[in-house]
């Protein structure tokens, strides 16, 4: 054998046989290593600076998207009392942008041994979701909004009460401003709050105008000024007090305007009822005699003494002194007048001559108090020469008098007209020496009223002209 040969020895193989068994040791750690990363984030993988290493990318999007939505928000109402929503009821997720599962797909698994020394980090936007229509129609659902025992705030407003104006207070209520309740509750959703304070959000609606409001403030004083005042409307010698009493329910008031009217059909009728009352002119009145009886005196169509008032002048100055503010004297306007009458239609007054036909008799008050009283002679009951009855007034005062008619002429010393279209005095008779009794049934005068020279003179010296005088016959009413 040659000793080359023999020299030779066999090499040794075990290297080879070591290096694939490590390889066939490694390629199973691999592919044992492959099949474990499978559907998870390979080793030193960080997510928004957490660690997921071999964690499931579907579980943390599952948590990311389940996370707050056990959360609950609670409405505070005022009261005390509270409601509640969850986040969940409105469909709340929460999102990652982009998903874990997306970028966890983007990592190579079959490198996944290099993921041992290097590391891996993935950023994300974090957000969330709701159902907005949802959380509408929970919103609309809260007993504090749809529910019973809601009451609506009222304005401040001037109110005409049964006898006055009142300004009445703002009434807030607790009725909600549901936009503004969802608007609320979207911000707090929005931020992850858990509660909401809806006064303190300023959730309730309010009224408009407050009693303080300046306008309406002016409006009520100026209506308030209008019926706190008393118009006295003058008559002669008497007056008539006009307050709220009476006008309250005339009076129109616009709040915006903060103007005030009067309703002229009231103001008519209430002018209508005082003519009513106070027009006296050709109407009967009922007459306390001196004999204590009443009588029907005037009316007869001979009258020329009363009242008659002016209605539209009247109404025109009642409607300016009302609306004027102020309580004011106002001077009521007329056709005709006398020379006194009161709030209720006695236009004789305490001061007056009346004149009995059937008891051919005259008296004369003065302030009430009987000043003169004599026998007389009235017209004869014939030949149309009776002496007008009616309600007349000193018209004129006439001394050495002369006068004429028909029947010629006579000369009196004194002498008072009350009737100017009949020509009918009251005078004194030289002729006559007898007064009274039945004298005028047959020897009557032309229809003037013959006064013995004394009584005459005494009438003369203290009758004012305008001294009504009554005439009236209980035999003969007019």
């Amino acid at each position: 054998m040659d000793r080359q040969q023999a020299d030779r020895k066999p090499r040794r193989k075990w290297p080879w046989v070591v290096l694939i068994l490590l390889l066939a040791v490694s390629g199973g750690l691999y592919v044992r290593g492959l099949q474990k990363l499978e559907g998870v984030f390979l080793p030193n993988t960080t997510l928004d600076g957490e660690d997921v290493s071999l964690q499931s990318p579907e579980k943390i999007d599952r948590m990311t998207r389940e996370r707050g939505t056990d959360r609950v928000l609670t409405f505070r109402e005022m009261g005390g009392r509270s409601e509640t929503i969850s986040y969940r009821s409105v469909g709340y997720e929460h999102t990652r942008t982009p998903s874990a599962a997306y970028l966890a797909a983007g990592q190579n698994h079959w490198l996944w041994p290099v993921s041992l020394w290097r590391k891996t980090a993935f950023t994300s936007e974090k957000g969330f979701t709701y159902d907005k229509e949802r959380l509408k129609k929970r919103v609309h659902a809260l007993q504090a909004i749809s529910g019973t025992g809601i009451v609506d705030p009222e304005d401040a407003a001037i109110v005409k009460g049964k006898d006055r104006y009142e300004l009445m207070e703002a009434t807030d209520g607790n009725r909600l401003d549901e936009k503004k309740v969802l608007g609320c509750a979207e911000k707090a959703i929005e931020s992850g709050e858990t509660s909401i304070s809806l006064g303190e959000k300023d959730c309730y609606l309010k009224p408009a105008r407050r009693s303080d409001d300046a306008h309406l403030q002016s409006a009520f004083d100026r209506i308030d000024a209008v019926q706190n005042e008393t118009v006295t409307l003058e008559l002669y010698g008497s007056s008539i007090p006009v307050d709220k009493s009476v006008f309250f329910d005339w009076l129109q008031f616009d709040e915006d305007t903060a103007e005030v009217s009067l309703d002229q059909d009231a103001l008519t009728a209430y002018v209508n009822s005082l003519a009513g009352r106070l027009d006296t002119f050709g109407k009967a009145r009922q007459f306390r005699t001196s004999a204590g009886d009443t009588v029907a005196a005037g009316g007869g169509g001979h009258d020329n003494y009363g009242f008659t008032l002016q209605k539209e002048d009247t109404k025109r100055v009642l409607e300016d002194a009302i609306l004027g503010g102020e309580s004011v004297k106002a001077e009521a306007v007329w056709e005709r007048t006398g020379r006194t009458i009161t709030p209720e239609g006695d236009d004789i007054g305490r001061t007056y001559i009346e004149i009995s036909i059937d008891r051919q008799h005259m008296w004369y008050y003065r302030d009430g108090t009987l000043a003169a009283e004599t026998d007389v002679t009235t017209g004869k009951m014939a030949d149309n020469r009776e002496t007008p009855t009616g309600v007349f007034y000193v018209m004129n005062k006439m001394s050495h008098y002369t006068m004429r008619g028909s029947y010629g002429s006579s000369f009196v010393n004194f002498a008072l007209l009350i009737d100017s279209e009949n020509g009918i005095y009251i005078h004194d008779a030289p002729w006559r020496t007898r007064y009274g009794g039945q004298i005028y049934v047959t020897d009557g005068s032309h229809g003037c009223i013959n006064t013995p020279y004394d009584a005459e003179k005494q009438l003369f010296e203290t009758v004012d002209t305008g001294t009504p005088v009554v005439i009236y016959d209980r035999n003969h009413p007019s």
